[in-house]
C-alpha cells in the first residue's frame, strides 16, 4: 500500500515465483509526500486503522527504506505543547541521516516549515532552559543562549 501522495517506482528484477505483493514491496518509491500531522501527530497516518496511534521509529525506518525522497509539508514551530511530535520529527530526521551516511544519496528529506530550520526548536529549548534543564547533552557546564 502506497502512502497518500506517493508517486513513481523504480524497476527491479524479480523471479517468476514472486507474487505481485512481494514485487510491490521490493520496488522502492521514487517519492512520497506527507503532511507533518500525518507523520508526527498522535493520530499519525494510522487514523484509518483499527488500532490508530502515532507512528513509531519502525514505521519511519520502513518509510526511509522504501522511499528515495520524502516530502514533509507544514512543519510548525515546535512549542512545548508539540513536544511528542518534535521527538517523532527528530527520529525521522535521524533515520534519514543514518541511511544517507550508510549509502549517500539513498534517501533525501525535503520539508516546508513555518519558520527557518534553526528556529524550529527554539520554543522547546527555551522552555527547557527556563526549567533548568540543559538540552545540550554532554555539555552540562555550557550556557545555552536561547532567544525567543
Amino acid at each position: 500500500v502506497r502512502p497518500q501522495g506517493a508517486t513513481g517506482s523504480t524497476t527491479s528484477s524479480s523471479s517468476s515465483n514472486s507474487s505481485p505483493i512481494q514485487e510491490q514491496r521490493q520496488q522502492p518509491l521514487a517519492a512520497a509526500w506527507f503532511t507533518f500531522d500525518q507523520l508526527c501527530s498522535n493520530e499519525g497516518s494510522r487514523q484509518s486503522l483499527e488500532h490508530a496511534g502515532a507512528l513509531s521509529s519502525n514505521d519511519y525506518l520502513a518509510l526511509v527504506r522504501s522511499c528515495s525522497m520524502i516530502f514533509v509539508q507544514g512543519i510548525p514551530q515546535l512549542t512545548p505543547r508539540l513536544r511528542d511530535e518534535a521527538r517523532r520529527l527528530v527520529t525521522l530526521v535521524d533515520l534519514v541521516y543514518e541511511a544517507h551516511t550508510v549509502k549517500p544519496g539513498s534517501v533525501r528529506l525535503v520539508f516546508s516549515a513555518a519558520v527557518n530550520p534553526h528556529e524550529l526548536f527554539l520554543p522547546l529549548l527555551g522552555a527547557a532552559a527556563a526549567q533548568g534543564v540543559n538540552p545540550n547533552l554532554g555539555r552540562s557546564t555550557d550556557k545555552l543562549d536561547v532567544k525567543q
